[in-house]
């Protein structure tokens, strides 16, 4: 058994030395509908699976603290949050959030930078199917994650109600406050990030000023509320609701817990 286990398990290689810096990087893992790919990278590439599933929940959190799936994010907010009456894939929500109407859509908008979809069907990441092509893949589900927890937050914070002196509504006028000064900074003549992002997904407010990631959402999306700091991914309640939880189709509840972050999961 121990000689199978051996021929099983893969020699260190390219992926295993991404999955070192990601542990080491302390990051949030995304994934979707991503049970079997934890599975498959923790067998291949860590040891052999334990035989209840409690004690995996354990071992992976502890090396991967914080962990999204967004078809668990897309199912739980489908027709409320999402406006979506169609099929859950990664390519459909990924359509669906960027075709919606300007009143409803993420006020985030995504700008793809570097050569990141070089195996996309046509060369370039549009169109025909994500499959086959990993970066393709990757680029789809972190934006439509970004897209979905920017509509979570903001129908949670919209949720609250209130007068227009409440404590809520003084705070999102603080926040859109300093959100208009950021774009005041990021005007055209204002100094600015010269690079080309590093082929990262730049996230900015619908219509906004010059390129800025996603810790410089730029004010329109601020005054809107949503998704304007990574620090929200572990602190706002929209989103610790989905905090290390696994989706699982078919099957009541819906989704597997892996647990509690042990700590803090990542800088802020």
């Amino acid at each position: 058994a121990a000689a199978a286990a051996a021929i099983r398990r893969l020699p260190p290689s390219h992926a295993s030395r991404i999955l070192e810096a990601l542990r080491t990087a302390n990051v949030p893992l995304v994934v979707h509908n991503g049970l079997l790919d934890l599975l498959h990278l923790w067998d291949k590439f860590f040891g052999e699976l334990p035989e209840k599933m409690e004690d995996f929940n354990r071992s992976w959190v502890s090396h991967f603290p914080m962990l999204f799936d967004t078809r668990l994010i897309a199912s739980e907010g489908r027709f409320q949050v999402l406006k979506h009456a169609g099929g859950l894939s990664l390519e459909e929500l990924h359509r669906h959030l960027l075709g919606l109407s300007r009143s409803d859509a993420p006020q985030v908008t995504l700008e793809r930078a570097g050569p990141l979809l070089e195996g996309g069907p046509n060369g370039n990441g549009a169109g025909g199917t994500a499959h086959g092509s990993s970066a393709f893949d990757a680029t789809l589900t972190a934006e439509v994650f970004l897209m979905e927890m920017d509509l979570w937050i903001r129908s949670a914070d919209g949720s609250g109600g209130g007068s227009s002196g409440s404590a809520g509504s003084r705070k999102r006028r603080k926040v859109a406050e300093a959100g208009s000064a950021a774009d005041a900074a990021a005007a055209p003549g204002a100094e600015t990030d010269g690079g080309d992002a590093g082929g990262w997904t730049v996230v900015g407010g619908g219509g906004g000023g010059g390129k800025r990631h996603l810790e410089e959402v730029s004010g329109k999306a601020r005054g809107a509320g949503g998704l304007t700091s990574p620090a929200q991914l572990e602190t706002h309640s929209a989103c610790k609701r989905f905090h290390n939880r696994l989706a699982v189709v078919g099957a009541s509840p819906g989704f597997i817990d892996l647990g509690p972050p042990p700590g803090p999961s990542f800088p802020t």
